[in-house]
């Protein structure tokens, strides 16, 4: 995909104002909406899959997703989430700036595991 698609899934909607930045969203798939389409953000994603069964996509890879599942989005990876068969799915969405994060000094944690997932350098085995 090239920067110009790219740019075309960029959402819009803000999530979390400036004063916290942090957001929840409950969400079932199909009783809220049917899917959530394809888009980025600047925001991280936490994706809880609370009850059911349904497919995430991230970066254009397809999962299938049932409870107990967490995806972990990164800012600007493209994703969406749609309904697995007829299934219904019961999900909690978690949006926050990445800067929460961080420390205002020094943090061995942030530079040793927050910062190398942030470069996509861990590799997370399911």
């Amino acid at each position: 995909m090239d920067k110009l698609q790219y740019k075309i899934y960029h959402e819009n909607k803000t999530h979390t104002p400036d004063d916290f930045p942090y957001n929840t969203y409950l969400c079932s798939i199909p009783l809220d909406f049917k899917s959530v389409n394809l888009h980025w953000h600047d925001e991280v994603e936490i994706i809880v899959i609370k009850k059911g069964t349904g497919i995430v996509s991230v970066d254009l890879t397809t999962y299938s997703v049932s409870a107990g599942d967490i995806i972990f989005v990164l800012p600007g990876q493209l994703h969406a989430i749609s309904q697995k068969d007829r299934e219904i799915m019961e999900y909690e969405n978690i949006l926050f700036k990445s800067s929460l994060l961080k420390s205002s000094g020094y943090d061995l944690c942030n530079d040793k595991f927050i910062q190398p997932l942030f470069q996509a350098a861990l590799i997370s085995a399911r």
